[in-house]
């Protein structure tokens, strides 16, 4: 009796934890939106001219606007817009609402991942985390797509790890929920690529992971595991298939954006490839180790970093416990450790976009 009575306070207390971080992420979303930060910016402005598109009978694929917009951000503004009017509160009010889904879907995922009380651990402090983050709060209160980017691929890789742990341990046939595993994985993967460009990198991540797990050593690829990446592929493809399509007649497009602010342009690296890709490897891992962040004011507080001194304190700290436990997952196969290198190749992946 004592132990059911102790077990519900537990509970009881993580709930009202969870509630108050997602009622601090919605406080610090709504307040004063749309006044703060001023004024629309030309991005912003871009978003409500492709809403308008849509409420005015020409909905798209993609739109040529300020290098090329994916569809999902403008549809969203445009249902917003439907809703309550033509507004600049129209344009941020989805930005807002996807930031505070962010702060709850992170807890499901690193809840899944690591076993236990650490994983409970883990979970509610990356929702602190993602709630009071200047870095999220700042594109939380902003019409930009990429406020997308994190929801999706949370949500993705949530899916897919449900899927990937369920089929190792049904060894023949995921059965009918793994499926749907997959199959909602993808959907959010294939969402986000229909969101944000660094997105198409997503798929990185997960391939990679599998690539390791099996080149491990440790047994073959089960017949249910080699199925589980398959349906993977197979979804990914048929719901790519529209803007595949579109970017085969327009194949101009597919790299309008990337072209004009990669490295290999030289308008960047001016004749010094190497060189550059180094400056901007050091300032996009400056970022996180409290140096100096994005000088553009459209996107950051000018030259703030994405973590002060003392967070950055704990990410190299938990950066090098994940980098600890994922070479004892080599030895040891266990699935927190997997998690970490999941983690790890996640955060690698992501920071070529930069």
């Amino acid at each position: 009796m004592m132990r059911t009575s102790k077990s519900r306070a537990v509970v009881t207390r993580l709930r009202v934890t969870i509630i108050v971080l997602l009622l601090v992420a919605t406080a610090f979303r709504f307040y004063e939106l749309p006044r703060l930060p001023p004024g629309l910016n030309f991005d912003e402005a871009g978003n409500g001219v492709a809403a308008l598109d849509i409420l005015n009978g020409s909905p798209r694929l993609w739109w040529r606007i300020g290098g090329g917009k994916e569809p999902v951000w403008p549809y969203s503004v445009a249902v917003s817009s439907l809703t309550l009017g033509r507004i600049p509160l129209a344009i941020r009010l989805p930005a807002a609402l996807i930031g505070i889904l962010t702060v709850a879907a992170v807890y499901p995922l690193l809840r899944r991942m690591f076993w236990g009380r650490l994983g409970v651990s883990v979970a509610l402090f990356t929702m602190a985390g993602v709630a009071v983050s200047g870095w999220h709060l700042h594109f939380s209160r902003l019409g930009f797509r990429a406020v997308l980017l994190p929801l999706f691929s949370t949500l993705a890789f949530y899916f897919f790890w449900r899927g990937w742990t369920e089929s190792k341990d049904n060894r023949t046939s995921p059965g009918p929920a793994g499926r749907w595993n997959d199959l909602i994985s993808s959907g959010f993967l294939v969402l986000a690529i229909y969101s944000y460009l660094a997105a198409r990198l997503l798929p990185l991540v997960i391939v990679g992971f599998v690539l390791l797990v099996w080149l491990a050593g440790r047994s073959a690829p089960s017949r249910s595991e080699r199925r589980f990446l398959t349906r993977l592929l197979v979804f990914w493809l048929v719901g790519l298939l529209p803007l595949i399509g579109y970017f085969i007649i327009y194949p101009a497009d597919f790299v309008a954006r990337s072209a004009t602010v990669s490295i290999f342009n030289p308008v960047w690296n001016e004749g010094d490839l190497v060189g550059t890709a180094g400056r901007t490897l050091m300032l996009s891992l400056g970022t996180y180790l409290g140096r100096a962040g994005d000088s553009n004011p459209l996107v950051n507080l000018p030259g703030q970093p994405a973590l002060s001194l003392l967070p950055a304190l704990f990410f190299l700290v938990g950066l090098s416990l994940s980098l600890v436990r994922a070479g004892r997952w080599m030895a040891t196969g266990k699935q927190p450790a997997a998690a970490s290198l999941f983690l790890l190749l996640w955060w690698g992946v992501m920071l070529l976009p930069a």
